[in-house]
């Protein structure tokens, strides 16, 4: 339980930090206007609250495995902030 804390701890710092600087990238560094901007946070706000419903039904339907949901939902956070930096460059 605790690994899985620490987990979560430094996975909501790390997406605190690029959350704070990322609509100043976008729309002053790759020249994205604010409507594009606020239609792109729109599609990433509702698709982040369609997964969330999903993974509650899941962990609620899977007979007291939340620790799995959970595990699950940060391991393929972290395998794909790897290919997020990749893309970037």
């Amino acid at each position: 339980m605790l690994a899985l804390g620490t987990v979560s701890l430094i996975t909501d710092v790390s997406s605190e930090m690029v959350t704070a600087v990322l609509p100043l990238y976008l729309v002053t560094g790759l020249g994205l206007s604010p409507l594009g901007f606020g239609l792109l946070d729109g599609i990433y706000n509702g698709f982040s609250a369609l997964v969330r419903l999903v993974g509650g039904h899941l962990a609620d339907r899977g007979g007291g495995r939340h620790k799995w949901v959970a595990g699950f939902g940060y391991g393929l956070s972290a395998a794909c902030k790897p290919c997020s930096c990749w893309r970037t460059r």
